[in-house]
């Protein structure tokens, strides 16, 4: 049958004596298949022999969860719930737990602070440029038919851009239903993508680039400026 055992702080002896029945996947970390009176005569050795360390194992066997585990000289000790076997971490009210909460509650507090500090220097960024970029598709060689700009100041919208863009491939009935754009409009009210790209480009300045799944427009408008300099 399957067995993971996992073993911390324990002998270096321990470790290499494992080996002689599981493989070590990772430090600590020993896998193998052994039949229950060998897993019980290597789970004894263990107990034995890692002094102050600490060891689990985990094992198929046939019951309503199909495995079973033990652990040894930690907090977590295994209990039976209705026949399930579940895990409970015994937290005793010692200062070893005590100074573990206050250092959690230390934690917790330096993160909330430097998101609050992001969020603060984010709402505080003078300008930036939201983009949306529309395609006939998503593949590599799909075209850009829409390119749409937002400039924010202060966390106000104060100007935007927004072009169609002539393409040669034709747009799917998929894509206007997305989109609402049609071949129609693009080739009425469409712009060449060279002129569309210096606009934009023009537009967005120096500005910090914001979007929703920005890389995928980004993808386009790369693949769109690499030919014009060319």
């Amino acid at each position: 049958m399957m067995v993971v055992i996992t073993i911390s702080c324990c002998p270096p002896k321990l470790r290499g004596d494992l080996t002689k029945w599981l493989i070590e996947i990772d430090t600590g970390v020993y896998v193998g298949n052994l039949n229950a009176r060998i897993r019980d005569a290597v789970w004894d050795r263990i107990c034995e022999n890692i002094k102050n360390g600490r060891a689990s194992m985990a094992y198929s066997t046939n019951n309503e969860q199909k495995l079973d585990f033990r652990i040894h000289n930690t907090d977590w000790e295994p209990v039976d719930y209705d026949g399930i076997r579940l895990v409970r971490h015994n937290i005793n009210n010692n200062s070893d737990n005590e100074k573990y909460r206050q250092t959690s509650k230390a934690n917790i507090q330096h993160i909330d602070s430097l998101s609050q500090k992001k969020k603060k220097s984010f709402e505080q960024t003078e300008s930036y440029v939201v983009i949306d970029i529309e395609t006939t598709g998503l593949a590599d060689d799909d075209e850009i038919i829409e390119i749409g700009a937002l400039r924010i100041e202060n966390g106000q919208p104060v100007d935007s851009y927004s072009a169609l863009v002539k393409c040669r491939k034709t747009i799917s009935k998929e894509i206007t239903e997305l989109t609402g754009i049609t071949k129609e409009e693009i080739n009425e009210r469409g712009v060449p993508v060279e002129k569309a790209l210096e606009d934009f480009l023009n537009f967005c300045g120096n500005d910090e680039l914001l979007g929703h799944n920005i890389s995928f427009g980004l993808k386009y408008l790369i693949s769109a400026v690499i030919p014009l300099n060319q």
